[in-house]
């Protein structure tokens, strides 16, 4: 059930433009409090991951390949790495394109891919 419920929300998302301040990270599985911004420090990177990052860098990304993903209160599920160069290259009104998943609170989702 919690897989199809995922599912589900894939299907029924959007595409959507989103202010960077406006995005919530959760890092930290344990407590599952989410934070208001995230830093590359905040993370590990793999070789790839620094390929992308590299990119954003000099201005080389491209927010219509593989938007971020979050959940209907604007919680990232996907694309931490990439949400975390722009937010130190970008201002917090920069709006980054997402992919939205309206039928999910985090913790809905969070719950459900854990099963």
């Amino acid at each position: 059930m919690n897989k199809l419920i995922i599912i589900l929300g894939w299907l029924l998302s959007i595409n959507k433009k989103v202010k960077l301040g406006d995005i919530k990270y959760m890092l930290n599985e344990d407590d599952m409090k989410l934070k208001t911004h995230i830093s590359k420090n905040d993370l590990k990177w793999t070789k790839e991951q620094n390929k992308i990052k590299k990119q954003i860098l000099k201005g080389k990304y491209n927010q219509e390949l593989e938007p971020p993903i979050l959940t209907r209160g604007n919680v990232c599920i996907n694309g931490h790495h990439r949400l975390a160069i722009l937010n130190e290259v970008e201002d917090p009104n920069f709006k980054v394109k997402v992919k939205k998943i309206w039928l999910l609170g985090w913790s809905s989702f969070y719950k459900a891919s854990k099963n």
